[in-house]
């Protein structure tokens, strides 16, 4: 089944997480077909930073995109732990769960 018929048959609600082997930073036509097909059925990427930096290049190969209609209540990050050369990404929170945690951890 091709991406775009899969995307189109999805309920409206969905979080769509992957380890792609296709990195968001590029600019070449595959990412850019990529972006299109989820763009165009109402997917917004919530990582859209490096999410594997080197010392000769940086790369997002790992995706979270979401289509909802509170998708703006949702909040996803990047954050490097210094282990490895593989940062890590973090699951969509509801931004309402974010604060609760942040105001009664005080």
């Amino acid at each position: 089944m091709e991406l775009s018929q899969l995307v189109a048959e999805l309920s409206n609600n969905v979080i769509y997480i992957g380890d792609i082997n296709i990195s968001l930073l590029d600019e070449n036509t595959v990412t850019q077909s990529y972006n299109n097909i989820l763009n165009s059925n109402g997917f917004v990427s919530l990582i859209n930073k490096a999410t594997r930096i080197t010392a000769n290049s940086q790369t997002n190969i790992d995706h979270i995109f979401i289509r909802n209609r509170f998708r703006n209540t949702f909040y996803s990050d990047v954050f490097d732990l210094g282990i490895t050369l593989q940062r890590n990404t973090s699951y969509p929170c509801h931004k309402q769960f974010l604060l609760y945690n942040s105001y009664h951890s005080r």
